[in-house]
């Protein structure tokens, strides 16, 4: 993914070029394929050219359009093309003046369309959007700055507000690099990671640097600075259909589609797509219909996978395992044109992995256990020269969700049979559904409860965080929890809502900027169709029955996947574990673990 990066200063006086040149050497990887500058007095913006898509190869941006004043510089990569184009040529053909009169849309550049966008519908174009992307606009006639991100996707966007300026970048990296910005941690974020509180998707491991979280806007403008977050999933109305096969098949649809267009390569010299593949539905889904679709033009996926070194025999919990590699063979059996690599990461280590995690990314992150093989698996895609990098990151709170355990004793006590009996149908039998919809409802609360009590005096997340204690007192960090509404028991909730909880929690630890910033290091974009918005949307809106058809759970995924995937993985229910074999590979370099420790 391409980078960006901008100063405004508020009192209108000349930015200075040095600082822009700081920050362009700061993110120059982001940049392999070219970078510019452009400055107006008091604002000036910066483009660092990652070229991932055909229409890529007409792009030079900042993007200036004279007729209006408008300068764009973007990170993006739009999935409705089609759609955006006869609607800006058809219904505002003089929008295309200065920049693209003459141009097929083959031939125009996504940064195009959102410039078009821009002046077509304002800045409500965020609406017409669909795909990963992240921009920021200079409008001189109305002598504002207008940043965006993306509904829900892979990118990324930070920015600091300054005594008389505001900067802004892709990478924290940018920021960091400017003198005047004061490099001062912030604790409270630090403890948050420490303590696996999400956060609330803005702060960052440094004070005053913030993150513009997906579907969210940025507007200066007379000096003042204004959010605003213009999509929230939990608004998609409900959506109904027939018969159960009507969900699978329009489910398909989509999540096709969602993986096709994130199929699109550089054009000509496209190296290839490649693929993380686990033994379990989210990403064998994608490498499923990605794979379905390569084959049509004899094309093959090649697929990585991690798997452990060392034996991971009792290292799992029950109905878990440390090696995925058994079920990876089924699928590349099942599936014809499926490559698969072994990701082992023999000379990557898990404090090398943390080491890189920090370079790549400023700050420390949750799950940085992870870091050795994902880093280790980024690097042999690099050389061998893929583009894109297909994940299922998302998959658990969409394509492949379990379904909500639904509270059916009000149905019960308003006397509303119908729906009720609607409901109980898709369980197993009246067992289960007593158990789990009657039940649980009425025991979890108290649960949750007693659970409460147990801790009374205690720290709630000792059991589970590595935070020193008089760090957590010295922040009032329980209280602190507290306020936000953090719950540091992860208590299961009885409401309905896991699906929407599940997914803010994802938006609020930054999965999609933690994807952005890992593929940029490594010189390839990293695409998820799981964060498809489209489908994120289908997969709120329709009844939680669709999720246990049967009482299976997964039931939609397991549905949809009838014949594209192997029935042992389909009807897998046990589950993989990463990195399993982490201990061992810490004892392996027992000594440096020690120093760093100590250190």
């Amino acid at each position: 993914m391409s980078g960006i990066f901008g100063i405004l200063n508020l009192d209108e006086k000349p930015v200075p070029r040095a600082d822009l040149d700081t920050m362009r050497r700061a993110m120059d990887y982001w940049g392999p394929h070219g970078s510019a500058l452009w400055q107006d007095g008091g604002i000036g913006l910066g483009h660092l050219l990652l070229r991932n898509t055909p229409e890529s190869l007409y792009d030079s941006q900042p993007l200036r359009h004279p007729p209006s004043g408008v300068v764009l510089t973007a990170h993006a990569r739009l999935d409705n093309r089609e759609e955006l184009w006869p609607v800006i040529t058809n219904e505002a053909p003089a929008l295309l003046e200065g920049i693209a009169s003459q141009k097929t849309l083959a031939m125009t550049s996504d940064s195009e369309l959102i410039l078009h966008a821009y002046l077509h519908w304002g800045e409500e174009c965020v609406h017409h959007l669909l795909g990963d992307w992240a921009f920021a606009l200079w409008d001189s006639r109305k002598r504002k700055i207008f940043l965006a991100r993306d509904h829900f996707g892979i990118s990324s966007l930070y920015y600091y507000r300054g005594a008389g300026f505001l900067a802004f970048a892709s990478s924290i990296k940018g920021l960091l690099a400017l003198p005047q910005i004061l490099q001062r941690p912030n604790l409270l974020r630090v403890a948050q990671v420490l303590t696996v509180w999400p956060g609330d998707g803005v702060q960052t491991a440094y004070e005053g640097i913030q993150q513009l979280p997906n579907a969210h806007t940025l507007r200066v403008k007379s000096g003042q600075i204004e959010t605003r977050r213009y999509w929230d999933p939990a608004d998609t109305p409900p959506l109904r259909f027939a018969s159960d096969d009507e969900y699978v098949e329009a489910f398909l649809e989509i999540y096709t589609e969602a993986v096709r267009c994130r199929l699109r390569l550089p054009s000509p010299g496209g190296r290839g797509v490649g693929a993380t593949l686990s033994s379990g539905l989210d990403s064998g889904s994608v490498c499923a219909l990605a794979a379905r679709e390569l084959h049509s033009s004899g094309e093959r996926l090649t697929t990585f996978s991690s798997i452990p070194i060392y034996p991971t025999d009792g290292l799992t919990r029950k109905n878990w395992y440390g090696d995925e590699s058994s079920l990876v063979e089924v699928n590349r059996a099942f599936i014809p044109n499926l490559d698969v690599e072994y990701i082992r990461a023999e000379n990557f280590g898990p404090l090398a992995g943390i080491v890189r995690d920090l370079e790549i990314h400023d700050s420390p992150l949750h799950a940085a256990g992870n870091m050795f093989w994902i880093c280790d698996l980024l690097e042999i895609a690099q050389r061998q020269g893929l583009d894109v990098l297909l994940t299922g990151q998302v998959g658990n709170g969409t394509v492949s969700w379990a379904g909500d355990l639904e509270n059916y004793l009000p149905l019960l006590l308003t006397g509303r049979w119908k729906e009720l009996r609607q409901k109980s149908r898709y369980n197993l039998s009246l067992y289960r559904t007593m158990r789990s919809h009657f039940l649980r409802p009425l025991v979890q609360p108290i649960r949750n409860r007693f659970t409460r009590l147990r801790q009374v005096g205690k720290v709630p997340w000792a059991d589970y965080a590595a935070i020193h204690p008089n760090f957590a007192r010295s922040l009032d960090l329980k209280n602190q929890m507290r306020t936000a509404g953090h719950d540091p028991f992860f208590s299961p909730s009885s409401g309905g809502r896991q699906a929407q909880l599940y997914l803010h929690r994802i938006n609020s630890t930054q999965v999609g900027t933690i994807w952005a910033e890992i593929g940029t290091a490594y010189s390839l974009e990293v695409r998820d169709p799981t964060m498809d918005k489209r489908l994120v949307e289908f997969c709120l809106a329709i009844p939680q029955e669709q999720y246990r058809l049967n009482g299976q759970d997964r039931a939609l995924i397991r549905r949809a996947m009838v014949g594209l995937l192997p029935d042992e993985v389909r009807l897998n229910t046990r589950r993989g574990r990463q990195a399993a074999d982490i201990g061992h590979r810490l004892l392996a370099e027992l000594p440096q673990v020690q120093a760093l420790l100590a250190q």
